[in-house]
C-alpha cells in the first residue's frame, strides 16, 4: 500500500470515498491472498475490528477462525463400555 493510502488509516482521519475504496479493496485483496485479519491490521497500525469491519463493508466472505477448534460431540461411554475396577 503507498504512503499516501496509509494516511487515512490514522485514527480520526476522514479520507476521501475514493481513497476509502481503495484502502479497503487493497485489504480484501490480502484477506483473499490468505493475509490474516491480524497481519493486515498490523501492517497498516489499526486494529482486528477496524480490518473486519470494512473487509464485511466489501462484502468479503469470513474464513472460519482458527481458534476455533471443531471437536466432535462427546458421548459418554455405555455402561458395559466402562474399565471394570481392579480391586
Amino acid at each position: 500500500m503507498a504512503d499516501e493510502e496509509r494516511i487515512w488509516l490514522a485514527p480520526g482521519f476522514k479520507p476521501p470515498p475514493e481513497l476509502r475504496a481503495r484502502a479497503i479493496a487493497w485489504m480484501a485483496e490480502q484477506y483473499k491472498g490468505g493475509a490474516s485479519i491480524r497481519a493486515i491490521g498490523q501492517d497498516i497500525g489499526r486494529s482486528n475490528d477496524f480490518v473486519r469491519r470494512n473487509l464485511l463493508k466489501a462484502g468479503v466472505t469470513m474464513r472460519p477462525s482458527s481458534t476455533k477448534q471443531q471437536y466432535p460431540k462427546w458421548v459418554p461411554p455405555k455402561p458395559g463400555d466402562w474399565p471394570r475396577s481392579t480391586r
